[in-house]
């Protein structure tokens, strides 16, 4: 896909529902984005729980190009997986998936959201930053491979930041 990268816009760029049949893609991504990637069968079992969790992709034709996942119970919005394929990074698109993930769970009658991040992951705590999370608290040698501190980061409210936030132009089919 060399080149295709200068291109992406929102006519070329769609976010739906996540399906069985992205898993591969997905588990590509998985692996190239995470020192500590989920299992299939992780992905399985939360596509098979539709009334509490949502699961998106980003597709660049027909290319996953990246995904995103959040439980959502009592008020709450946990969001569970972001990521893009890195030649598609600083582009608007984990941004575009942070507006859909943080739409749907609104609808579904959540009005904060959570997540955790690697200490290290400066560019993944620059995106929360600027959809207004903030610095919750830290959960002590959360991740492995490398061991590593997660910063619980909250958004205290959802619709607040969904109004804030300027559209990204990013074509949306759900």
């Amino acid at each position: 896909m060399e080149g295709e990268t200068e291109a992406v816009d929102g006519s070329k760029v769609t976010v739906e529902l996540m399906q069985m049949s992205d898993l591969d893609e997905v588990m590509e991504l998985e692996q190239l984005c995470f020192t500590q990637p989920w299992t299939r069968g992780m992905f399985e079992s939360d596509l098979r729980q539709s009334e509490l969790t949502y699961y998106i992709v980003a597709r660049l034709k027909s290319r996953v190009i990246g995904y995103a996942g959040m439980w959502v119970a009592g008020g709450e919005a946990h969001i569970t997986t972001i990521a893009v394929h890195p030649d598609f990074r600083r582009k608007g698109i984990g941004s575009r998936l942070m507006r859909t993930l943080l739409e749907e769970a609104l609808r579904r009658g959540a009005k904060w959201a959570v997540l955790e991040v690697r200490q290290s992951n400066k560019a993944a705590q620059q995106l929360y930053k600027k959809w207004g999370f903030k610095l919750a608290g830290i959960r002590r040698h959360y991740y492995s491979n490398p061991i590593e501190d997660a910063l619980i980061f909250k958004l205290p409210h959802i619709e607040e930041a969904l109004k804030t936030q300027s559209e990204t132009v990013i074509n949306y089919k759900g």
